[in-house]
């Protein structure tokens, strides 16, 4: 595959009934439809790059490692959504491979959201991804109980089921402590925690440094536009 390659996941459709059951995964209860909800195209149209035989990906060892998106517009109710994506970068760390996908998603009248997410295929060896940012202080902390049976309702209503979130004993098999959240529904709990109105929102960062287990307590710190979230433990 050439890194230029652009290949087209969609159309899905996203009307009331999808958008209730992704507010759901979240536990979103505010007004419009969250930005986040392109998820349900973002996910899989990321997966036609993955998947790719020339990518060479071992997708029991991939694990969601961050994203960078521009939301152009909102996502209206009975939009047909598409994810345009192609390979923007294969970096070798020493613990693993980072692969980074460019991302185009548009609905019928044109782009919605555009920028970047990036996969940390795990390697033999563990160790740092990336340098960790410095510890945010300051602002306000806001603490967000998750559900034992969060993934699975965010796995229901973003459509991504991979068993890592679904299924413990094929989670532990791949070296995790069990079935673990998917790293877009912690972010959009983190989001919730941390903007009145997530509707509004306009650019998005993320950094992916550690898994969350359903029914973890997380505390989220927000100061000025920035935010960071803990598990119970620290991490």
């Amino acid at each position: 595959m050439a890194f230029d390659d652009r290949l087209v996941w969609g159309p899905i459709h996203v009307g009331d009934t999808e958008i209730a059951a992704f507010a759901r995964g979240i536990n979103y209860e505010g007004p419009g439809t969250h930005p986040l909800v392109v998820a349900k195209v973002l996910i899989p149209g990321s997966a036609t790059i993955l998947i790719a035989p020339q990518v060479g990906v071992d997708l029991q060892r991939l694990v969601h490692a961050g994203l960078k998106l521009r939301f152009r517009g909102q996502v209206g109710v009975g939009a047909e959504l598409n994810t345009v994506a192609w390979l923007a970068g294969i970096e070798e760390k020493g613990s693993g491979r980072l692969i980074t996908i460019g991302i185009e998603i548009r609905d019928g009248s044109g782009l919605v959201c555009d920028g970047v997410t990036s996969y940390f295929e795990r390697g033999q060896t563990r160790g740092n991804r990336t340098v960790p940012p410095q510890p945010l202080s300051g602002g306000r902390v806001v603490q967000v109980q998750t559900g034992d049976d969060q993934s699975l309702l965010y796995a229901e209503g973003s459509g991504d089921r991979f068993p890592i979130h679904t299924d413990d004993n094929f989670a532990r098999a791949v070296g995790l402590p069990g079935k673990i959240m998917h790293g877009m529904c912690t972010l959009a709990l983190s989001l919730n925690a941390a903007m009145h109105e997530p509707t509004s929102l306009q650019t998005l960062e993320c950094r992916f440094a550690d898994v969350v287990v359903p029914g973890e307590r997380l505390s989220v710190r927000v100061a000025d536009q920035r935010f960071e979230t803990r598990r119970g433990d620290g991490r």
